[in-house]
């Protein structure tokens, strides 16, 4: 995918993402949920693929990100800032199936996942993503 298409895809997910918080976070905790994984996941594969570290056709999968194991077997590759960005991806995975598919968690659960994606954000523009 092109940088600018990966960058519209963060961006619609983003608007979505700030259009939910002012519904409600525990309204709209499942629309949450997807949208920071899937743009969470975006984020780090146009990072990888603007260091070229993965080839411009790869596809990173969010259900890669569930633990510290799978993301070994999954993603091998050294970049700069991957002790940082790893561990909020993990974050953010490990509550999006409780936010998608389970019953209503408390606002709290939904915040954690809105901070580690807010986090994320701001690693990714120190390493030079910008427009997200």
């Amino acid at each position: 995918m092109q940088p600018a298409s990966h960058r519209a895809r963060i961006r619609e997910s983003v608007d979505v993402i700030e259009e939910s918080i002012t519904r409600g976070l525990v309204e709209r905790q499942r629309t949450i949920g997807f949208h920071t994984s899937v743009s969470a996941v975006d984020m780090l594969e146009l990072y990888l693929h603007e260091l070229h570290v993965i080839d411009p056709g790869a596809v990173l999968k969010h259900e890669w990100f569930t633990s510290e194991r799978r993301i070994a077997q999954r993603v091998p590759w050294s970049f700069e800032g991957r002790d940082k960005i790893l561990p909020l991806l993990i974050r953010i995975e490990s509550r999006r199936n409780l936010l998608c598919y389970s019953t209503p968690r408390e606002e709290q659960v939904v915040e954690e996942v809105l901070v580690a994606f807010q986090e994320l954000r701001k690693v990714f523009r120190r390493f030079g993503i910008d427009g997200i």
